[in-house]
């Protein structure tokens, strides 16, 4: 059974995990690329570390589909704080959007 030795994050770029097998210690990073994820398995020798292997794991080839970023704001309703949300419409007195500074404090905000 392997001896898990902790997880490190390098840099917001790297998930380490140290662990000891019986062929030895190994250290294990992974990272996060623009087209899916890398790890690198390195083996301790003496006060060096010896890079046994590379793999990769493409979102595409395992049938994953990257979230495109957007630029856009995301939206939100500018009445979320009036004093007559969700009933600005009923309640004008309450709105702060419609009245600003002079809009009444009254439900549960006021």
């Amino acid at each position: 059974m392997a001896k898990f030795h902790g997880v490190d994050y390098t840099n917001n770029q790297y998930i380490t995990v140290k662990t000891e097998l019986e062929e030895g210690i190994y250290t294990f990073q992974v990272k996060v690329e623009e087209q899916g994820l890398v790890l690198d398995v390195f083996l301790h020798v003496g006060d060096e570390d010896e890079h046994v292997i590379t793999k990769t794991a493409w979102y595409e080839d395992i049938g994953l589909i990257k979230k495109e970023e957007s630029n856009e704001e995301e939206e939100y309703d500018e009445h979320l704080g009036c004093y007559s949300y969700p009933n600005c419409d009923e309640g004008v007195g309450g709105c702060l959007v419609a009245m600003g500074d002079d809009a009444e404090e009254y439900g549960h905000k006021g």
